[in-house]
């Protein structure tokens, strides 16, 4: 569907009288502009299938990065920090956690943060090796395509 050969395609939409080498080289000269369009648009459609084989879980995401900027070693990975519980209510000076649940209840405690201490708590972080020389907006752009909304990550090297 997407093969276009353009020597066909002047071949079979020319006149028998007409097909001589002269008129032949100058469609060719007309088709050369479609020729490199269609070119573009087969590395678009390569690229555009490259980037939807992927998706937000933390394999496919390392892949992508992997990919793009650690393609020899491939150290890139994510640590998924979603499953800890940062909640805490109490000031920094006081170092005690007032817990949010009776004695009598049998539940986890729950705890909650300040604001402040509330922007520092990330749902995963991406580790990238310090031998590895990135474009840290470029990475963001790549991993904010494919992370979930609310999702929050930092980037860190080790």
């Amino acid at each position: 569907m997407f093969n276009l050969d353009t020597n066909i395609l002047s071949n079979r939409n020319i006149p028998n009288q007409w097909r001589k080498p002269k008129f032949k080289d100058w469609i060719k000269v007309f088709l050369s502009g479609i020729k490199s369009i269609h070119l573009e648009f087969l590395s678009f459609r390569d690229d555009t299938t490259y980037w939807l084989y992927f998706n937000g879980q933390i394999i496919y995401l390392e892949h992508v990065l992997d990919d793009q900027f650690d393609p020899i070693n491939r150290g890139i990975y994510i640590e998924n920090t979603a499953d800890v519980q940062y909640y805490y209510l109490y000031n920094n000076i006081e170092q005690q956690p007032v817990y949010l649940n009776n004695a009598s209840e049998n539940a986890s405690a729950d705890y909650l943060l300040n604001e402040s201490e509330y922007n520092n708590v990330y749902t995963f972080i991406v580790w990238v090796p310090s031998s590895v020389q990135f474009d840290e907006f470029k990475m963001r752009a790549i991993i904010d395509r494919y992370r979930l909304a609310g999702k929050t990550y930092t980037i860190q090297t080790y």
